[in-house]
């Protein structure tokens, strides 16, 4: 027999042991049963006294039978109080409180328990009554009976809560999502703010409204997230195992709200939400590496925004103990080494010691003794090494480190990721100047004296006349001291450290009409070469040499004719030079237009054009190089004031040493043969649309590898500023041309020509090749007007006044709007055909010109009357008055008229509007009667 003592309170009394015989107790059960009865809403009451009872019965099993004494069982009791059973009969409570099971489902529990057990039957105690009644109200311990419909509600809420969010999980849904929202509200608010489950209502709704952030970005989401992790960090007890998870969720919100208001406010709670989390954390965890590593990013981005070196301090103080946390071989080092050599670096620059530089040099080694996450991480240490090496020489000068940062520089090009290939680069471009700059000779200190001793006014007058001139250079230019390639903020930094710069600042007074001396050394010292050449295989593309030195490569035909070409700029006393193969960025349509623009300006503005020709060798001559015959080189020819040609070797062309070709008589006769060109064109070209038939004629032989650049190459020599369109056809590119030719010259001259008619419009031809016949019929300069003196003076004088009265040609969209002079066609009459050629001849009539008997490619419409569609017109610009005769003129202008002349013919359509036809033959036209022009009709036409 045992016997059992039972206190509440765990004290000793005195009172009579309980005697229990061995046998079953159903006589127990019954009275937990009517128990249940009377208290069945004290349903959290029962669950504990089931946990007290199997530990009771535990203890009586392990006493062999022995009798307990009251202050061993009252020990047990408050042990389970303290105990994880007391715990996991908590979350049982809770379960309870929104579902409440069955009444037999407890007391079948129990019974298991006491037919387990060594309780006896006869024993009637009353265990249920010895339980203090202070027990029963407390609220942890029972449903209070007025919230029994309150617990009814929360249980049907929850179990929708849950429904949704497997709903949600499996499908999504914004409306899913904003009823969840909506009944963990009322869940919440049903919740007593003392309630246990209170906290967890909280976290739940924080949660659901940070799904529907993610999806919608709504700020006011975003503030009741922030208000509820507030509240929820409040209802977590210091030392709550939770408590770094509600610091956690609070400071994620917090940066949310800090990406959209960059607000340091938001900064600073999140930094010192971060402190705790990281105190919290015991340095053995797996997130104490992670909580260093934000609180430290954190820190970084407000130094980043207030500059604080405390918050730097503390960050390197951070990265330190994670860099000791991350031994070598473990996969976080190569990011802390990162990490610690940028937040040092950023102390160098703000003023640290070169203790920190030779710190960052030995971290930044470091790194590239770990694997990096990626070949971009991998190029970066290397990049990373060399500007730190090169920022080093340029504080202590020594030649190592300087050749340690150009070996690494050059490792990162091998291999490198597109994205960095720029910045890698500008790294060996660097490098390479500082070289180049040591090589060359030192600057004397009178001179180097940039101090306040120098007055501000001479410095801006000369800084503001360097940008002038650098603003007509070309975008890029190569350093022929280096080898490498230099935009023109390179091009201005290079000045302001060379001695003509140091010089100028230290010799100029500031009077007046001492600018024009100092513009006068700021053009010498950027004056430089441009190249001419054909293209050929292996050119070199800008993303080729950017970076990089054309003297240190080895890369066929084309890196060696430009290091021919900067050698021959270095001879002629030059340091700059220019070449259309490396120097724009064909890849920028932008620049590209920028560069097709201006390039007839640069090779004007050069101070040598350097020809090479490589496909004249000896003493042959050059009259046959294809290079006579390539579209770009015509502006090249025209353009350059000093112009020099190398054949094949880069020997002078002829051996002739004069310091300019243009000047050579003998070469000037070649150049003359083999292009056509006048030599006051050659030495004296200036840029236009005057002559436009002339220049036409230049290039009509000409070719280039694309098409519409034969258009193009031609924008320059007439100063047309139109818009390069790659897309377009070559007939399109030169329609364009000959449209901006006619409107700004009123010249006519240029539709003057025999061949394929273009699509663009029918008074153009396809291609410039029928430029180059000359027109049969040439405008000419009358020596005897006075023979038409018994014209009408009258009829002349009205004829004269009319003609010059008429306005220039012009375009409307596409429709030439040409004044001329017509002669209607009356009749149109089939002589002959021909089978063979498939050719039509034809007698063509109208009034005063003599019959014309044509043979043409196409029928025309028969008959005759005024009904016929067909017009034979002389295109007229009031420019041609200019170049006749002067003193009669209406007796010039007679005699003029009645020579023969090259008509157009032209159909007309029911829109009155004219097209031209037959433009393969040449019309060549006798005017019947001369002193019947006074009586020519004038009229303005449309012709598509």
């Amino acid at each position: 027999m045992i016997s059992l003592a039972w206190t509440i309170d765990g004290s000793s009394g005195e009172s009579a042991p309980i005697v229990l015989p061995p046998s079953r107790g159903p006589a127990l059960l019954r009275r937990v049963h009517g128990a249940l009865d009377v208290r069945y809403k004290f349903m959290a009451y029962i669950i504990h006294l089931v946990h007290v009872l199997e530990m009771l019965f535990a203890l009586t099993a392990n006493n062999n039978g022995k009798k307990l004494t009251r202050g061993a069982i009252s020990s047990a009791f408050n042990a389970y109080y303290h105990s994880s059973t007391r715990c996991n009969a908590d979350m049982e409570v809770r379960s309870f409180d929104t579902e409440i099971p069955h009444r037999d489902t407890v007391l079948e529990k129990i019974a298991t328990l006491i037919k387990t057990s060594p309780i006896d039957e006869p024993a009637n105690i009353g265990v249920l009554d010895c339980i203090s009644r202070k027990e029963l109200e407390k609220d942890e311990w029972h449903i209070d009976a007025d919230a029994s419909e309150r617990r009814e509600r929360l249980a049907f809420l929850a179990n929708l809560v849950n429904n949704l969010n497997v709903q949600f999980d499996r499908h999504g849904g914004v409306d899913v999502l904003t009823d969840i929202i909506t009944h963990q509200r009322e869940i919440l608010d049903l919740t007593p703010s003392w309630h246990r489950e209170r906290l967890a209502c909280l976290v739940h709704l924080a949660n659901s409204l940070g799904k529907l952030f993610r999806m919608k970005g709504n700020r006011a989401d975003l503030t009741e997230i922030i208000s509820l992790q507030r509240t929820a960090l409040q209802l977590t007890p210091q030392g709550h195992q939770e408590r770094v998870v509600s610091l956690v969720n609070l400071a994620n919100s917090l940066h949310e709200q800090f990406k959209k208001d960059d607000g340091m406010e938001d900064l600073t709670e999140i930094i010192t939400l971060r402190r705790v989390v990281l105190q919290l954390t015991p340095p053995e965890h797996p997130d104490y590496l992670v909580s260093l590593s934000k609180l430290s990013d954190y820190l970084d981005q407000r130094f980043d925004r207030k500059h604080d070196i405390d918050d730097l301090t503390e960050v390197i103080t951070l990265q330190r103990t994670a860099l000791q946390l991350t031994p070598p071989g473990h996969q976080g080092r190569f990011l802390s080494l990162v990490n610690l050599s940028k937040s040092l670096h950023e102390r160098f620059i703000k003023g640290g010691t070169l203790a920190d530089l030779d710190e960052i040099i030995a971290f930044r080694r470091a790194t590239l003794e770990c694997t990096p996450p990626t070949p971009s991480d991998r190029c970066m240490s290397l990049l990373n090494l060399a500007n730190t090496l090169r920022e080093k020489y340029q504080r202590l000068g020594m030649d190592a480190d300087l050749a340690e940062a150009i070996k690494h520089a050059c490792a990162t090009l091998v291999r490198c990721p597109l994205e960095h290939v720029s910045l890698c680069r500008d790294c060996v471009a660097s490098c390479v100047e500082l070289r180049a700059k040591k090589s060359r000779m030192s600057v004397p200190p009178v001179q180097a004296i940039d101090s306040d001793t120098t007055s501000s006014g001479v410095k801006q007058m000369v800084r503001s006349i360097a940008t002038e001139v650098t603003k007509t250079l070309p975008l890029r230019l190569l350093n022929t001291h280096t080898g490498t390639l230099y935009d023109r903020d390179a091009q201005m930094s290079y000045f302001e450290d060379s001695a003509q710069y140091h010089e100028l600042l230290s010799s100029t007074d500031g009077s007046t009409g001492c600018d024009l001396s100092v513009r006068k050394t700021v053009s010498k010292f950027f004056g430089y070469t441009t190249l001419s050449h054909k293209w050929g295989t292996g050119e070199v593309s800008l993303r080729n040499i950017q970076g990089n030195s054309v003297y240190d490569i080895d890369g066929g035909e084309g890196f060696a004719k430009l290091q021919n070409f900067c050698a021959l700029t270095l001879r002629h006393g030059y340091t700059w030079a220019w070449s259309d193969t490396c120097c724009i960025d064909k890849e920028s349509s932008s620049e590209l237009q920028e560069a097709i623009g201006s390039m007839f300006s640069w090779y004007r503005d050069s101070a040598l054009t350097i020809v090479h020709l490589s496909d004249v060798s000896g003493t042959a001559s050059f009259t046959n190089s294809v290079w006579f015959r390539r579209g770009w080189t015509l502006q090249e020819l025209l353009a350059p004031p000093r112009l020099l040609f190398y054949i094949q070797d880069w020997t002078l062309y002829m051996d002739c040493r004069s310091p300019n070709h243009k000047t050579e008589r003998a070469i000037l006769m070649e150049i003359q043969k083999a292009t056509g060109i006048g030599e006051l064109q050659l030495s004296n070209f200036s840029p236009g649309v005057d002559d436009p038939r002339s220049k036409l004629r230049w290039a009509s032989t000409r070719h280039t590898t694309r098409p519409e650049d034969v258009a193009y190459s031609l924008f320059g020599i007439f100063q047309t500023p139109l818009p390069i369109i790659y897309s377009e056809s070559a007939q399109t590119a030169l329609g364009r041309l000959l449209v901006e030719i006619i409107s700004r010259s009123g010249d006519v001259s240029a539709l003057d020509w025999v061949g394929e008619a273009s699509s663009f419009h029918s008074c153009f031809p396809a291609s410039l090749e029928p430029y180059h016949t000359v027109p049969q019929m040439q405008l000419e300069v009358l020596s005897d007007p006075a023979k038409h003196n018994e014209v009408d003076i009258e009829k002349k004088q009205k004829l004269y006044k009319v003609l010059a009265q008429l306005p220039s040609p012009r375009f409307i969209g596409r429709r030439l709007v040409l004044p001329c002079i017509v002669h209607h066609v009356i009749r149109v009459k089939l002589l002959a055909t021909s089978s063979t050629t498939s050719s039509y001849d034809y007698e063509i009539v109208a009034p005063s010109l003599v019959p014309l008997k044509l043979t043409l490619s196409s029928r025309l419409q028969e008959g005759s009357g005024t009904d016929l569609p067909y017009t034979l017109i002389r295109p007229w610009s009031p420019k041609l008055l200019d170049l006749l005769a002067h003193g009669d003129g209406p007796g010039s202008l007679l005699e003029w008229l009645g020579q023969p002349f090259n008509a157009l013919l032209l159909k007309s359509s029911l829109h009155n509007e004219y097209k031209r036809i037959m433009p393969d033959r040449f019309i060549n036209v006798s005017v019947e009667d001369p002193a019947s022009v006074v009586n020519s009709e004038c009229r303005i036409l449309e012709i598509v």
